[in-house]
């Protein structure tokens, strides 16, 4: 693609048109060896939902996250929500599975909110004390556009792996 990226679109295949050709392909099995760059993408496309994401989603729960304590007052427009949506952007994925967790943006906001406010803002959650209804936990996929910008940067993390191993490797000569 950097010698002729024209010619290279024209010819190449993407990962999702493979994902659609080996979902049409009728045997009982079939293996694909991909040795190209940016094939391990395939998995970013039609990734199954993590078993943890799908246990916490099946159990009911109650959850609450406020943008202060009970004896705080709060701005109209307060840190919290431009907080709140950063986290839903991806910024709240603590683990970097592509879901965020009511869990984790309770964590998020509390520890954003309550740094940039120097601490006059101190957000609270949890789930609602009751033993049916704690048991999961609310659910926010990230949304296709930030998991391509994630993916994009793994790319570039793994380009940058292989420009590195081809500089070592040719350091050594």
């Amino acid at each position: 693609p950097n010698l002729n990226e024209q010619d290279c679109l024209r010819v190449g295949l993407s990962m999702q048109t493979i994902e659609v050709y080996a979902r049409n392909i009728q045997s009982r099995h079939a293996l694909f060896i991909v040795d190209s760059c940016f094939s391990g993408s395939i998995f970013s496309l039609s990734r199954a939902i993590p078993q943890i994401i799908q246990e916490k989603t099946n159990r009911p729960v109650r959850q609450f996250i406020t943008a202060g304590r009970a004896n705080q007052t709060v701005p109209d427009v307060s840190i919290f929500r431009r907080q709140f949506i950063k986290a839903l952007k991806g910024e709240g994925d603590y683990n970097k599975d592509l879901y965020v967790t009511a869990s984790e943006l309770g964590q998020y906001l509390e520890d954003t909110v309550t740094n940039y406010s120097k601490g006059s803002q101190t957000p609270q959650y949890g789930k609602l004390r009751h033993p049916t209804l704690a048991q999961g936990d609310f659910v926010f996929p990230i949304s296709a556009s930030i998991t391509m910008e994630v993916v994009k940067g793994q790319i570039q993390t793994e380009q940058e792996k292989i420009r590195q191993a081809g500089m070592e490797e040719k350091n050594k000569k």
